[in-house]
């Protein structure tokens, strides 16, 4: 496919170039390394920094342990070029990786490491000199790019409509950050052969094209990265065309019609169907079968009668399109269909109206609307049934799921629900199911807290001894004081203490042994045990931690200005604060900028002078690596000066 077949080419141009690139760890098979002696290695800790330094050798070995499994990065910074692999507890090789920064001589590991096992580092110089560089152990979540995509489009290829004699700006589907680094921009162009263009003078976030010709690049590349991972973005620019050549050879397609085509051998891979509708209203084509006939896989560009670009839609689902547009009465439309395989089997396209294929949803009462996901909570070793918080259902087609752990996919899970048996905090994060009848795709997230259970010790000591007073046993206990003590209480803190007292008469001597029962309940708790204080904060079971509600204490913006000056008034516990801007009071999609912010003063850019905007805010916290959010602030109006 075109986009696959771009991604190739374009990442051998950018090894070529000496681009960043991403680095794919590379299992090695047995035999091509010989074992290392492990002998000689010195232990490296989670965070360390070490300066390498060897005068007589080209290899220096380091130890690892982790304590708990997770994805680690082992980074260098320096001016050597040095690459490092990965070694298991017998020495062999693992993984590799190798200089991947801007200037080719740094590399960053990225690998998963089980708890308990012993792995070794082997940092070696890549030209042969002593090694002088330094190296740092991180979480690799700690100092990888952060994704967040922007709208509904979650690919690192997007598409976007230009007109020829227009500038256009070119910017990515996604607002990029890193806890670590500076992040660089890179972009490249590239043009109908695929072939990659370095743009020096290119350095931000996006790029400005002063007028699109026909001699414009199709597309443009951008390498994203922080100096130790990079995320790579792609845009192509969908210009207008001449409808005259869809006027000398066309098809007309009416509503319901569905109509079994193939692509002529020797014949141009395109075939267009001309549409009017007779009402105004949200319009569905799409085809279908391809799969079943081993057909081509199609792509459908939408068209006015003018030749301006609307919309395209290619391979969403498996080898087949669906486009949906809302469409004007008695006016002309070009629906295009191509492909780029040379395929002669048939298959159909079908043009109907888009609540006939449109999956229909009835969410459940408590599905979180605001935040657009269903939350579930649920205890340490429970087994529970996730599910999307909604009933789906579709006249056409057939409902199939996917589910996904974070980005990645869950394997053999394409039921509306999956469980999870004896749930721990490893289970716990967001989830995602994608919903298809074939023509519609929905996508759900599901939040999942799984509630650590604190341990219940209940210790108990009676020591009891007999006397014996003429061939008769007497035993005399009583119980002499029972008291419960509330040792410290404060905000969602809670603990119990009881201490029994057994006394036991023997030989007439008194004995008395406390027996201590403590009990804590599953919250937030403030301790002292033997003069030490001890602080377990926790999720209480049934209840979902919310920080208090956001709320702007003014919001500013020069009415020619392009930016508006927004301040938060702190909420307590809150990690961050969301801001919505829109020119709709009702935020609406189109219309509105979210901007993540960590500061109480923010400036929201990139906003049109001399118009009105509306302001909005949400504080969060981090629980289990998810953002939980609390209310939004009532929307504010921005004050224009």
């Amino acid at each position: 496919m075109l986009r696959k077949q771009l991604f190739k080419q374009a990442a051998v141009c950018v090894l070529a170039a000496g681009m960043i690139m991403s680095n794919i760890p590379c299992t090695q098979v047995n035999g091509i390394y010989a074992s290392v002696d492990v002998t000689n290695s010195v232990t490296v800790n989670l965070s360390q920094r070490i300066q390498v330094v060897s005068a007589d050798s080209k290899s220096v070995l380091y130890k690892f342990v982790p304590t708990q499994t997770d994805t680690y990065a082992l980074f260098s910074e320096g001016n050597q070029s040095v690459h490092c692999n990965i070694l298991n507890s017998t020495g062999d090789v693992i993984s590799n990786f190798y200089p991947m920064d801007s200037e080719g001589i740094n590399f960053c590991t990225n690998y998963e490491m089980k708890e308990g096992q012993v792995y070794y580092f082997q940092i070696i110089s890549e030209s042969g000199n002593p090694l002088n560089t330094s190296v740092t152990l991180r979480k690799y979540s700690d100092v990888s790019l952060k994704v967040d995509y922007l709208g509904d489009s979650k690919s690192n290829h997007v598409k976007i409509p230009v007109i020829l004699g227009k500038p256009v700006t070119v910017s990515l589907n996604a607002k990029v950050t890193s806890a670590t680094g500076t992040i660089t921009y890179s972009w490249y162009a590239y043009d109908k052969n695929m072939d990659l263009t370095y743009l020096p003078n290119e350095k931000g976030e996006t790029l400005t094209i002063n007028q699109v010709n026909e001699q414009s690049p199709i597309g443009y590349r951008c390498v994203v990265s922080n100096g130790i991972n990079s995320e790579i973005f792609e845009i192509e620019l969908l210009s207008n065309v001449s409808v005259s050549e869809f006027e000398k050879n066309n098809e007309e397609i009416f509503l319901n019609d569905s109509k079994k085509v193939a692509f002529r051998e020797n014949g141009t891979k395109q075939m267009v169907f001309k549409f009017v509708p007779n009402t105004d209203g949200q319009y569905a084509m799409y085809s279908s079968e391809s799969e079943e006939n081993n057909g081509p896989a199609t792509r459908c560009d939408l068209y006015d009668e003018t030749g301006k670009y609307i919309d395209y839609n290619e391979y969403g689902n498996g080898k087949n399109f669906v486009v949906i547009d809302t469409l004007e009465k008695d006016k002309t439309y070009y629906f295009v269909i191509s492909s780029n395989e040379q395929n002669y089997n048939p298959f159909r396209v079908t043009l109907k109206k888009s609540d006939d294929v449109k999956l229909k949803i009835n969410y459940s009462a408590n599905y979180d609307v605001e935040n657009n996901r269903y939350n579930i909570i649920c205890k340490e070793g429970e087994n529970i049934s996730i599910g999307i918080g909604a009933i789906i259902s579709s006249d056409i087609g057939t409902i199939t799921y996917k589910w996904f752990n974070g980005n990645s996919l869950i394997e053999g899970e394409n039921n509306a629900t999956i469980s999870i048996n004896n749930a721990n905090s490893d289970n716990a994060g967001l989830y995602y199911c994608q919903v298809t009848n074939g023509m519609d795709t929905k996508i759900f997230k599901i939040l999942l807290i799984v509630n650590k259970v604190e341990d219940v010790t209940t210790k108990t000591e009676t020591t009891t001894k007999t006397e014996t007073t003429t061939k008769q046993e007497e035993v005399t206990t009583k119980q002499e004081e029972v008291t419960t003590k509330q040792e410290e209480v404060t905000t969602k803190q809670e603990e119990t203490t009881t201490k029994t007292e057994v006394t036991t008469v023997v030989n007439n001597t008194q004995q008395t042994t406390t027996a201590t029962t403590q009990t804590t309940t599953n919250k937030a708790y403030t301790t002292t045990v033997n003069g030490t204080q001890q602080t377990t904060q926790t999720l209480d079971a049934g209840t979902q931690t919310i920080v208090g509600t956001g709320k702007i204490k003014s919001a500013v913006k020069k009415a020619r200005a392009k930016k508006a000056i927004i301040k938060l008034k702190k909420v307590n516990g809150a990690s961050g604060y969301e801001i919505k801007v829109s020119t709709s009071k009702k935020f609406a999609k189109k219309t509105t900028k979210t901007v993540d912010a960590k500061k109480l003063s923010v400036t929201v850019k990139k906003l049109q002078p001399n118009k009105k905007y509306f302001a909005k805010v949400r504080a969060y916290v981090i629980v289990n690596g998810t953002k939980v959010y609390g209310k939004y602030s009532k929307a504010v109006k921005i004050k224009l000066k």
